[in-house]
């Protein structure tokens, strides 16, 4: 019994840094919904955050691609595959109007 939150504290102490990413289900509560609604809005808000990441990192990209556009040898190509990277991740999270904007964007 001691072996088994000896090693859940060892995955807190390596992977919660800032966030609480670990949760301990015992088989007593496997069928306590209550139990269940948490773990799905607590991985919810982990893929929320892993995405917003992910998006503020593409966002970097275009800003640094954005800033080269006035240089010789800018690529629209490497720009517009950046940005419909975006776009393609915002529809696979059923963000269409964000998606929309970008496509927007690109058309203008």
């Amino acid at each position: 019994f001691n072996l088994r939150f000896g090693v859940l504290d060892k995955l807190k102490s390596d992977f919660n840094d800032k966030r609480d990413r670990c949760v301990q289900i015992r088989q007593l509560e496997l069928l306590d919904s209550e139990m269940w609604s948490e773990v799905m809005k607590r991985l919810s808000e982990l893929i929320l955050a892993c995405f917003g990441f992910y998006i503020m990192n593409m966002e970097d990209e275009v800003k640094k691609i954005e800033a080269q556009k006035s240089l010789p040898g800018w690529n629209f190509c490497s720009y517009f595959s950046v940005k419909e990277s975006m776009a393609l991740n915002y529809i696979s999270m059923k963000m269409f109007d964000e998606s929309l904007i970008i496509y927007e964007e690109l058309d203008a």
